[in-house]
């Protein structure tokens, strides 16, 4: 009988050790989603940024751009 305690003291010794292991790896693939997450967040802020220097930046053809000498003249 002490045999098979001893065997079975030994196998959840072993399975905990597994458990710990496989937690072990779960937290390490949680961080790396963690900062992969951060560095999409960044990117998509880098990207709207750019988007908004881009849009500022157009000339639309229906608004044609203000030449502040000839709307002076006009005014005049």
């Amino acid at each position: 009988m002490a045999e098979s305690g001893e065997a079975s003291g030994m196998q959840i010794k072993e399975a905990l050790q597994v458990q710990l292991d496989v937690q072990r790896r779960l937290h390490e693939q949680l961080e790396i989603q963690r900062n992969l997450q951060l560095r999409i967040e960044e990117q998509g802020r880098q990207l709207k940024m750019m988007f908004d220097i881009q849009d500022s930046n157009i000339e639309w053809p229906d608004d044609p751009p203000v030449d502040s000498a000839t709307d002076r003249t006009s005014q005049n």
